[in-house]
């Protein structure tokens, strides 16, 4: 199943929200976004396009981020893919990080 919807900008389907939501990413994400804002910062974001595809890399190398191991757990007991499920979430990574740097305009 999709997570994201063919539309720019990219956004999350009822499937994807599903995941962010019952993994416990969207909840993990809100104490989580300040440190995930400045790790993205890093990477130098120039465009909203940048941004997605940092965010997006970024989550991919964060499976051993301490503070998704309930996510990894709910992955394996519910048959979910973990990979999927930071996929989704970095598309919330990508909208906060846009509306804390509104200078970002292309």
């Amino acid at each position: 199943m999709n997570i994201n919807k063919t539309s720019s900008p990219l956004t999350l389907t009822d499937f994807g929200q599903e995941l962010v939501t019952e993994s416990g990413f969207q909840k993990i994400f809100q104490n989580e976004k300040q440190h995930l804002a400045h790790l993205l910062e890093e990477k130098h974001p120039e465009t909203k396009y940048d941004t997605q595809e940092l965010a997006r890399e970024l989550m991919d190398n964060l499976r051993s981020y301490p503070a998704f191991v309930p996510i990894k757990s709910y992955a394996f007991n519910e048959g979910k893919d973990f990979g999927q499920i930071l996929r989704a979430g970095s598309i919330l990574l990508r909208d906060y990080y846009l509306s804390i740097h509104p200078e970002i305009k292309n």
